[in-house]
C-alpha cells in the first residue's frame, strides 16, 4: 500500500507533467501557424525612381524598382530570372511608358527569352532592396516631353529561404509603381561629352576602376552616337577581358550601317589564340586562349550577319571552314540570310561536314532554298 507522502508526490508530478505537455502542444501549434503565415500586401511596399528625373534624348538611364520590407521579420523575395534574350532584359517586369497625351509608347520587341538563373534574397526588417532596370531595354524615346512610366511585377516571397532545396510555402504578390520624368531636346555637344567621358572610363584598366569600366563599356554599347564606335573598336583591339569584348562586339553590331563598326568586327575574326597569351589563366590552362577566342568569334559572326555592309556575306565566307563546328554552323546560317546564291554554295559543301549537326542544318537550308525556287 502506497504511503500518503508518495501519493502526494505522485500527484504533484502528474500536475507538472500535464502543464509541460500543455505548453509543448501550445508551442507546436504556434510554431505550425507561424510557418503557415505568408507575407501579404501590407508587408511589402514598392516604389519607382529614375536615375535622373530630367535628361536629354539619347542619354541611357536606369529605372530603380525598390521593394520595401514593412514588417519586423526578414522577408525573402525572388530575384528576376527571365533575362536570357538579345538585350538581357528582365521579362519578369512589365514596363509601360506613356507620353503627355497618355499614349503608350511601343515596347521594343526582343524576340524569345530562354529563362535565366533565379535566387531568393533577404530583405531585413524595415529595409529595402533596389533592382536596376535599363529603360532603353523597353522603349526608345524619340522626342522631348513629359513621360510617365509604370512598372509591375509578380513577386514570389516568403519568410524562409525558398531556394535551398526545402519545401517552403511562398506567396505571389502583384505589385506596381509609377513615376514621371522629363526628356529634353537632343544636344550634340553634351552627347559628345558624355560619350568621351564614358570612353575614358571604358579604357581605364586600373584594377580599382573595374566596375566603372564595365558599366562604361555597357553604356557605350547601347548608345547610337557614331563616336562610340571608335571606343568600342579600341576595346576589341586592346582588351583581354572576354566579358568586355562580348559587350563591345554587341555594341558594334548595333551600328549596322557604320563601316568602321563593320571593319572592327571583321578584324576580330582575324585574331589568333596567341592574342590572349598574356592572360593569367593561359599559363595554367592550355585551352583557355582557344575557348576565349571561340566565344568572341562566334558572337562576331552573328553581329556581322546582321550588318548591312555589302561584303558581309563574303567576309563570313572566308571563314566557312573554321575549326569549330558551332562557328561553321553560324556562318552558314548567316550567309544563307545575306546571300542566297552564296548560301546555296556553302550549304551544299556542308552536306559533307564532319559534324552531324552541321550536315543536318545544311540539309534543312537546302530544302528551304529548293522550295523557294
Amino acid at each position: 500500500m502506497c504511503s500518503p507522502l508518495f501519493i502526494h508526490k505522485f500527484n504533484l508530478y502528474r500536475k507538472t507533467m500535464n502543464k509541460l505537455l500543455t505548453l509543448a502542444l501550445c508551442f507546436t501549434f504556434i510554431t505550425s501557424n507561424a510557418q503557415n503565415i505568408l507575407p501579404t500586401d501590407q508587408y511589402l511596399e514598392v516604389s519607382l525612381e529614375l536615375e535622373e528625373s530630367t535628361f536629354r534624348l539619347g542619354e541611357p538611364k536606369y529605372l530603380y524598382f525598390y521593394i520595401q520590407n514593412r514588417s519586423d521579420q526578414t522577408i525573402y523575395v525572388e530575384t528576376a530570372g527571365n533575362y536570357r534574350n538579345r538585350l538581357g532584359r528582365y521579362e519578369d517586369y512589365t514596363v509601360k511608358v506613356f507620353d503627355e497625351s497618355n499614349q503608350q509608347l511601343n515596347p521594343i520587341d526582343i524576340g524569345f527569352s530562354m529563362g535565366g538563373r533565379v535566387a531568393a534574397i533577404a530583405i531585413d526588417p524595415q529595409s529595402r532592396h533596389r533592382f536596376k532596370l535599363f529603360l532603353p531595354n523597353w522603349v526608345k524615346l524619340e522626342k522631348a516631353g513629359q513621360y510617365r512610366v509604370e512598372v509591375s511585377r509578380a513577386i514570389q516571397t516568403g519568410f524562409e529561404h525558398f531556394y535551398m532545396g526545402k519545401d517552403v510555402k511562398t506567396a505571389m504578390l502583384n505589385k506596381s509603381a509609377s513615376t514621371s520624368f522629363e526628356v529634353l531636346e537632343y544636344d550634340e555637344q553634351q552627347m559628345l561629352d558624355l560619350v568621351n567621358q564614358l570612353g575614358k572610363e571604358a579604357l581605364d584598366e586600373t584594377a580599382e576602376n573595374y566596375d566603372n569600366q564595365q558599366q562604361a563599356i555597357f553604356l557605350l554599347s547601347r548608345m547610337e552616337h557614331p563616336k562610340s564606335v571608335a571606343y568600342l573598336s579600341k576595346i576589341t583591339r586592346t582588351s583581354l577581358n572576354s566579358g568586355f569584348l562580348q559587350t563591345a562586339i554587341q555594341g558594334l553590331g548595333n551600328h549596322s550601317n557604320n563601316v568602321k563598326a563593320f571593319n572592327a568586327l571583321k578584324s576580330i575574326l582575324e585574331l589568333k589564340p596567341s592574342h590572349f597569351d598574356t592572360r593569367e589563366e593561359a599559363k595554367t590552362d592550355p585551352e583557355f586562349t582557344k575557348n576565349v577566342l571561340y566565344s568572341i568569334q562566334l558572337s562576331t559572326v552573328y553581329m556581322i550577319g546582321q550588318h548591312q555592309h555589302r561584303d558581309a556575306a563574303k567576309v563570313l565566307h572566308q571563314y566557312h571552314e573554321h575549326e569549330y563546328s558551332s562557328i561553321r554552323l553560324a556562318i552558314m546560317q548567316q550567309i544563307y540570310q545575306l546571300d542566297k546564291e552564296l548560301g546555296k554554295e556553302i550549304t551544299a559543301k556542308n552536306l559533307q561536314d564532319e559534324e552531324k549537326i552541321v550536315r543536318e542544318e545544311a540539309q534543312r537550308l537546302l530544302a528551304e532554298l529548293n522550295k523557294s525556287e
